[in-house]
């Protein structure tokens, strides 16, 4: 009997396994290609480098351009979702305005960050399953947790900051448990074999990072925790930099 369940067990994991991924909707498909041309342009805006930042821009405007007319009826369900197109319209429009003028790029940059978390909000509404939110979700306490320890010595963390990390990174990592569960289609972010592999690395490091940082908080060494803070923002950066496409607007 208990061979058996094995048997059935092994055939479940590998037909799973074998299994493809349902191919991605279109609308799917034009999300991750604003996405690749969105997440370049945080990406060249937080480096602050101008030239690249305004291909950028100019790129993620086409993106934006292209998809509000094919799918904004599908992400129109409600008033809060159309009231939330016109917030993200009106974010893009105005980075790209600084941009444009040869404004603050990390002033364009704060502005483009705040479209992930409005999208997040459309799809959740609408029950749509993407994996750019997983994540999404878990940077909003991991940064959290970065802007409390950034610039900090042991001396300067209190009880208080350490109580609020301990807070955020139970949030952190339990949204970083779900990005890994959650399945990955390399083919809609035009992975090949090579950058797969570097995303799976990426997760790895990130994962061992985050678990440096749970054990410095369970230790309370504030100089660790300042240190593995650092390294899982380090190890995060990379992770997100895949997604970008910044060697078209070099």
């Amino acid at each position: 009997m208990k061979k058996c369940f094995l048997l059935i067990l092994g055939l479940v994991l590998i037909l799973s396994t074998a299994m493809p991924l349902a191919a991605a909707s279109p609308l799917e498909k034009d999300m991750a290609a604003f996405d690749k041309a969105y997440i370049t342009a945080m990406v060249s805006t937080s480096q602050g480098k101008r030239a690249t930042s305004k291909k950028a821009m100019e790129r993620l405007m086409t993106e934006w351009t292209a998809f509000k007319k094919t799918h904004a009826d599908d992400l129109i369900k409600s008033k809060a979702d159309k009231a939330d197109l016109i917030i993200i319209n009106q974010m893009l429009a105005d980075a790209k305005r600084i941009v444009r003028a040869n404004g603050s790029l990390n002033e364009a940059h704060i502005i483009l960050e705040g479209v992930r978390d409005v999208f997040l909000n459309i799809r959740k509404r609408n029950s749509i399953d993407y994996y750019m939110d997983y994540i999404t979700g878990f940077h909003k306490p991991m940064n959290a947790i970065v802007l409390t320890t950034r610039g900090k010595t042991a001396e300067m963390l209190t009880d208080s900051m350490i109580s609020r990390i301990k807070q955020n990174f139970k949030l952190a990592w339990q949204r970083w448990e779900s990005l890994q569960k959650t399945s990955f289609d390399p083919e809609l972010f035009s992975f090949d074999a090579k950058k797969e592999a570097q995303r799976q690395a990426c997760i790895k490091a990130e994962t061992e990072a985050l678990n440096k940082l749970k054990k410095a908080l369970n230790q309370g060494d504030k100089e660790e925790i300042i240190q593995a803070a650092a390294g899982a923002k380090l190890n995060f950066d990379s992770f997100f930099l895949l997604f970008s496409n910044l060697e078209n607007v070099r």
